[in-house]
């Protein structure tokens, strides 16, 4: 019976939830079951479907902060709490990376949105303009 990836990701959030499971275990037998059925090369389409169940249950958001130097932790958790309030989120985990094509500014994208403050993009704009 073909189950919808989603199915594995709600299984395997309620797996660790419970209080008397040990993670090890659980992930154990989490991917002999993808392997058992014959999905585990779908593995890692099923953890991000578990990590969007995560974040809806636990009430938190994945925050994706890019910019084009290192900046404070102080100031990524500004960004992040900020995000988190915008989408009504008790949480928020920060993935930071650095790409110095952006030449300044800051990058930020959660859920299906992208706040693009980065010079790269003012310049890009800048350029379009220019050409009409």
């Amino acid at each position: 019976m073909k189950r919808p990836l989603k199915q594995y990701a709600q299984a395997f959030y309620q797996a660790v939830q419970d209080d008397g499971a040990e993670l090890r275990n659980v992930g154990h037998g989490f991917i002999a079951t993808l392997q058992r059925d014959g999905v585990l090369a779908k593995a890692n389409a099923i953890i991000e479907l578990f990590r969007k169940e995560w974040n809806t249950r636990e009430r938190e958001i994945d925050v994706f902060i890019t910019t084009a130097r290192e900046i404070s932790s102080t100031q990524q958790q500004h960004i992040a709490e900020r995000v988190a309030s915008l989408a009504k989120k008790e949480r928020a985990t920060i993935h930071a990376t650095i790409d110095p094509t952006l030449i300044g500014g800051v990058r930020v994208r959660y859920d299906d949105t992208i706040l693009d403050g980065s010079m790269q993009r003012a310049l890009h704009t800048l350029k379009e303009k220019m050409i009409q």
